[in-house]
C-alpha cells in the first residue's frame, strides 16, 4: 500500500527516537509562534517537519526486518530521481544523517517502522515549502535545520501532476520489494 499526498498544516513530528532536545522549550515555543502543530508518532526516526508543499508518501509492505534498509535507500533514491527530473541534484546521507540532501540542506527525510512483519511510514519530500519554518528547531537530530526545496513555496496545493509523478516513482521502488504471487 502506498499513499501520496501533501499535508495540509504544519505539523512537527516526534518520531520513536526523538529527544528531549528535539523540543525543548525554545523549539516548543517556536513551533507555537509558528502555529505548528506537534504530535507524536510511533515511525523511526527523529523530529520531521510536515509542511505544505512537501510531498509525503507513506507505505505499508510486509517485509522481514533485514529489508528495512534497504527500502529505505531505495525510497531515497527514487526521490532523488524525481527531484533530478525537477532539475535538483541530490546526494543520500548516510547513517544519523540518513535524508536526500542538497550540499548541507536536507530535502528529504524518511522514517520507517518493522513490527509485526509489515514495514510502515515513509518519505517526505521538500518540493515548494517555506523552509525558514524549521529556522531553529532541531530536526532529524541535527542542530542545524536548514530545508532545501526543489522550488520555491506556492501559496496554493501542489499541481496533482507532481504528486502523481512522485506516487509513480515511489510506486515503481515498492514494486521491486513486494513478494511475488503464487502461480
Amino acid at each position: 500500500m502506498v499513499r501520496v499526498f501533501e499535508p495540509a498544516s504544519p505539523v512537527l513530528s516526534l518520531g520513536r527516537r526523538s529527544m528531549r532536545s528535539d523540543i525543548d522549550a525554545h523549539s516548543a515555543a517556536l513551533a507555537a509562534s509558528r502555529s505548528l502543530q506537534v504530535r507524536t508518532d510511533d515511525r523511526g526516526g527523529r523530529a520531521t517537519l510536515h509542511l505544505p508543499g512537501q510531498i509525503v508518501a507513506l507505505i505499508a509492505l510486509p517485509l522481514g526486518r533485514t529489508d528495512v534498509g534497504r527500502l529505505a535507500v531505495a525510497l531515497l533514491a527514487a526521490a532523488g530521481e524525481f527531484a533530478l527530473n525537477c532539475g535538483q541534484p541530490t546526494t543520500i546521507g548516510e547513517g544519523a544523517a540518513l535524508g536526500l540532501w542538497v550540499d548541507d540542506r536536507k530535502l528529504a527525510s524518511i522514517g520507517l517502522r518493522h513490527e509485526h512483519g509489515i514495514v510502515r511510514h515513509g518519505i517526505a519530500l521538500n518540493v515548494a515549502v517555506a523552509s525558514e519554518l524549521a529556522t531553529g528547531l532541531s530536526l532529524c537530530g541535527s542542530e542545524t535545520s536548514a530545508l532545501a526545496t526543489i522550488g520555491p513555496p506556492q501559496p496554493a496545493p501542489l499541481a496533482g501532476s507532481l504528486l502523481a509523478a512522485f506516487a509513480s516513482n515511489i510506486a515503481a521502488t515498492v514494486r521491486i520489494f513486494m513478494p511475488l504471487e503464487p502461480v
